[in-house]
């Protein structure tokens, strides 16, 4: 399956770059995110609480990023298996300078699902990884110009409301796990996984919803919950 797209995020390249290097931004901005943290070199796992009919849970993965070209590029390999099945992508990315000292993010994704995921149809897995990407990057542009973000349409546009003003964000920490030069590969992979997330989440409730609620774990990813971020159960 190969699910394409982009988003606008009102900031300098640079800055969305570092924004995706900052745990505590990607805890903020993947919904329900638990927690986010190293897991190798350029390696990293996180997990994730739904509250969401029957896939109810806490889930986990981990992904790896190669071809790193900062601050315009990166690669993010994810791969895992769970009970509805497995999934093995790809997602390239990349970012540009767009108007208005804005810059552009555009992903391209290519999946492969196997199990009861294979049997779940391609349009509607597509159509909600779109629709939760939107959702991603609409919450990293509210961080970024301070803005409350509204809800995503259907067709993954932004809905901002509140004044636009300008924030500071805070800096990925220079020294521990989360050294510079690992957080700017990893953070961006994290919020690629937070879209590769959803799209095995939405499998999975497209697959489950006749059946009784039940958790999933996904790759081997450890929950170390911050209260501030996790979902409402």
């Amino acid at each position: 399956m190969k699910v394409t797209g982009s988003a606008v995020v009102r900031a300098p390249v640079r800055k969305v770059w570092d924004a995706l290097a900052n745990p505590a931004v990607l805890a903020k901005a993947i919904p329900g995110c638990d927690s986010v943290e190293t897991a190798g070199p350029d390696a990293y796992r996180m997990t994730v609480s739904m509250d969401v009919a029957q896939v109810s849970g806490t889930y986990a993965g981990t992904a790896r990023v190669t071809d790193r070209d900062p601050p315009r590029s990166f690669v993010l390999r994810v791969s895992g298996q769970g009970a509805p099945g497995t999934a093995d992508a790809t997602v390239a990315v990349r970012l540009s300078e767009a108007e208005g000292e804005a810059t552009q993010v555009e992903y391209d994704a290519d999946a492969v699902a196997g199990g009861a995921l294979g049997g779940v149809g391609q349009r509607v897995l597509a159509g909600v990884a779109k629709r939760a990407a939107a959702e991603f990057f609409v919450a990293v542009d509210g961080e970024l110009t301070g803005t409350a973000a509204g809800p995503v349409t259907e067709a993954g546009a932004r809905i901002v409301a509140g004044a636009d003003r300008r924030v500071p964000v805070p800096a990925a920490p220079a020294r521990g796990r989360w050294a510079i030069a690992a957080a700017l590969a990893a953070g961006g992979a994290a919020a690629l996984l937070g879209v590769a997330l959803g799209w095995l989440l939405a499998a999975r409730r497209s697959r489950t919803r006749s059946r009784p609620p039940r958790s999933m774990l996904w790759g081997t990813g450890t929950d170390k919950a911050d209260p501030q971020y996790r979902s409402r159960r």
